[in-house]
């Protein structure tokens, strides 16, 4: 694949301009040392693992509170609690320490050579790219009203390329899973890399 020849560049998020296993390795440290030392909201981690196994299999953002609370038997208001310091402000400076140093970089410098990018997410993406010192003026995610749907739904993906007037056919996905961001890719037209969890592979994909 000739990476140079794009226009727009498409970058996921999550487990794409960061290595997902060593969050994930973090995170899952904090979690247990967490939790051994509050045992009376040991529950809460039933909460985080429903929250995300419903929306990895919900076609858009509406109601994924809700059905967790239920499938819990606790609050709305007590899922929005514990998903918003696990999922998104706990993470933000383990983000930063499992950036992909490489792709950063790249994102910077195709700016800098006059390439279009953008940034399409599932979750919440702000404080992620401040955290891994990205600036995209292009950032969509599932959760603007505009976009309303997760992936592999392409209909983020095709909104972006309309708003900066960009073909599929010079549209590149950079994503780290086929079953969402490949599929979403397909789905829309454009070409899709798919990008290792190994770093060593990764590096190797991305040489120009």
């Amino acid at each position: 694949m000739d990476l140079n020849k794009y226009d727009l560049y498409v970058f996921d998020v999550d487990g794409t301009l960061y290595f997902q296993n060593k969050l994930r390795f973090i995170m899952a440290t904090r979690l247990l040392g967490y939790y051994i030392s509050h045992i009376n909201k040991i529950r809460d981690l039933l909460i985080i693992k429903d929250f995300r196994s419903l929306r990895e299999k919900a076609k858009d953002t509406d109601r994924l509170y809700e059905l967790t609370a239920e499938k819990n038997k606790t609050s709305v208001g007590r899922v929005e609690e514990v998903i918003k310091k696990w999922i998104y402000e706990n993470p933000i400076d383990a983000v930063a320490k499992s950036k992909d140093l490489e792709l950063c970089k790249l994102t910077r410098e195709l700016q800098s050579s006059g390439k279009k990018v953008a940034i399409w997410s599932d979750y919440e993406a702000k404080d992620k790219l401040e955290a891994l010192s990205i600036e995209c003026e292009n950032v969509y995610t599932a959760e603007q009203e505009r976009v309303g749907e997760l992936k592999p739904s392409p209909k983020g993906l095709l909104l972006i390329m309309n708003d900066l007037e960009v073909t599929p056919d010079r549209t590149l996905m950079i994503g780290d899973r086929m079953v969402k961001d490949g599929e979403a890719a397909k789905a829309a037209g454009c070409d899709y890399l798919i990008l290792s969890k190994s770093k060593n592979k990764r590096k190797k994909q991305l040489e120009v």
